[in-house]
């Protein structure tokens, strides 16, 4: 027994010796550009899988004295996805739409998003974007022809907000999500992911270089009947009650899953060479699975 804990002991020192702290900190300079090209497979509520294609490009326009300013666009979007399938038609509109659309922001001098510079300007593309999802979504769903679009266009924009076109790059799985950061082994942050689940990430670096991320769910049971509670009021429940959540959470008919794991692979400039990201999550019985492959066009 005491060689045992002994070797465990010995191998667990020489793992967290072994593993080197990575500040992840691109060269940044005015003029700057990456191209990044994805490969995604999505799984849309267990119903719709598309494969999809992206080119994305991340160019640095202006050098200031505590960072930088930058530019994101989407420049190329292939799809599989089928024009009689409604998922698939949403999926299709929307990365359609975005293509071409700038998104510039303000990072640190590390190349960490800070804020958006342009959200007023993207505020009324998403809005057109909102606009012809709702009017497809409608024209196919006769059963939901008695509500009111212009009420589901106010509410899909007020979630629309600054902090999260910022999260989906600084946070989300992205080249540019891990700028800023100085990773040990064993470094945790929490985080809300795409579908508003409470998660808390751990980092792993490597000796080669590399680093591997793991999320997992991080939701009290208070959290998941907040978030019901503010779900079932969006979609007009106000007659759902606190004792009406709890009974439902109890029954274990709704469920909360997320998972995600990434390796990140470094450049000798820095900036990220390749990503592997694998994420799935239930929500109230949505399920959702997001397969991608990421590498930076040479």
């Amino acid at each position: 027994m005491k060689k045992f804990l002994f070797t465990s002991v010995l191998l667990l020192f020489t793992l967290v010796m072994g593993a080197q702290t990575i500040k992840v900190s691109p060269k940044l300079e005015k003029g700057t550009k990456k191209t990044y090209v994805a490969e995604v497979v999505t799984n849309l509520l267990g119903m719709s899988e598309i494969k999809a294609n992206t080119e994305t490009d991340y160019i640095v326009t202006d050098v200031k004295p505590d960072g930088f300013v930058m530019e994101c666009v989407l420049t190329k979007f292939d799809s599989d996805a089928k024009k009689d399938d409604i998922m698939s038609r949403i999926f299709s509109i929307t990365q359609e739409m975005i293509k071409g659309v700038t998104v510039r922001f303000e990072t640190d001098k590390d190349g960490k998003p800070l804020r958006i510079l342009n959200f007023e300007e993207l505020k009324k593309g998403m809005e057109a974007v909102v606009d012809k999802l709702l009017t497809e979504v409608l024209s196919q769903a006769p059963e939901a022809a008695a509500l009111s679009k212009d009420d589901l266009k106010q509410q899909v924009l007020s979630s629309m907000t600054e902090d999260v076109l910022l999260q989906s790059m600084s946070v989300n799985t992205s080249p540019i999500a891990l700028n800023g950061k100085t990773i040990s082994l064993g470094l945790q942050d929490e985080y809300l992911n795409s579908n508003g689940l409470k998660m808390k990430r751990t980092y792993i670096p490597s000796t080669n270089g590399t680093i591997t991320t793991t999320g997992v769910l991080s939701m009290t049971k208070d959290d998941m009947k907040q978030l019901v509670m503010k779900t079932a009021k969006e979609r007009g429940g106000d007659m759902v009650d606190d004792t009406m959540i709890e009974n439902i959470l109890n029954s274990g008919m709704v469920k909360f899953e997320a998972n995600e794991k990434a390796v990140y692979t470094l450049d000798t400039d820095g900036w990220v060479k390749s990503i592997k990201a694998d994420v799935s999550s239930e929500t109230m019985g949505m399920k959702t699975t997001v397969n991608s492959t990421i590498t930076l066009k040479k």
